[in-house]
This record gives C-alpha cells, structure tokens and sequence, in this order.
C-alpha cells in the first residue's frame, strides 16, 4: 500500500491516536497491609499496585468476615469447604485456612496480578497454613473464565 492511500483511509490522521512513548505512568509497586488475627498471628497481605477492579484495596468487610469467621471457627470452618468468590487479596479464605477449613476455594476476576497475587498471600501464609491438622494447600492451575 501507498503511503497515500494510508492517510486516505486513517483520513490523513496517521498516528494521532498513538500514545508517545512515557505516556502513561509506570505501573505502581505492590503495597502491603498487615491484619492482626484475634488469636493473635499479624498476617502481611499483599495487595496488588493498581487494578480497574480495586485489588489494590484490603477492604474493612474482609477484615470485619475474617475476625468473624476466626471467632467461629470451631463451627462454621474446621474440616469444612470454603468458597470465596472475588476475594481481591483473599484474607478470609487465609484465616479459613489457617483456622483449619479440610479446603480453601479462594477465587477472583481470571486476571494474571490478582491470581499471581493470590498466590502470593497464600504462599507467604504457608506456615501459618500448614501447622493446622486439617487442612493441604495446593494452587489451581489459573483463573477460569466464564461465558461469552
């Protein structure tokens, strides 16, 4: 093709619509919160820099669900199946494994950083994890993506 009939079919636009090299901003790093269980573990969560689904945030409901989980654990979590669905940093279903759910489902939108960074948590909460008797940690192979 010409370099004529190109500018006739982008209406002598050319690149106008490109983004200049450092034109958006870097990614931002990965921040950190800590939440202190009520039986007294400190759990480091990592939370992904910036995400259009707010993974970046430890939100106060999961920090609200997790001490409530944790202050029932012998009935609700021991030996039993937990799901979570959109977890973002997944601190309730690491307090359910900690606290010795048999397994932790934890799940989120099947986007590399959030279940990179799923992993993540749950890796660095593995010793925590591995000293309750009942439950095994395993990681799915990636995010599954439904419908259309």
């Amino acid at each position: 093709m010409s370099s004529n009939t190109e500018d006739n079919e982008n209406f002598g636009l050319g690149a106008v619509f490109q983004e200049p090299e450092g034109f958006l901003p870097p990614p931002k790093p990965p921040t950190f919160a800590e939440h202190r269980m009520l039986s007294g573990e400190t759990l480091s969560i990592r939370l992904v820099g910036d995400h259009p689904l707010y993974g970046y945030l430890l939100w106060n409901a999961g920090r609200i669900v997790s001490d409530y989980l944790e202050t029932h654990a012998e009935s609700w979590i021991q030996g039993k199946t937990m799901f979570e669905l959109g977890a973002g940093a997944g601190l309730p279903s690491l307090v359910c494994a900690i606290k010795g759910a048999k397994t932790v489902v934890v799940t989120d939108y099947p986007d590399l950083d959030l279940i990179a960074n799923l992993r993540y948590n749950a890796t660095a909460c593995e010793e925590l994890i591995r000293a309750s008797p009942f439950v095994s940690v395993f990681f799915a192979r990636r995010g599954i993506s439904m419908g259309r």
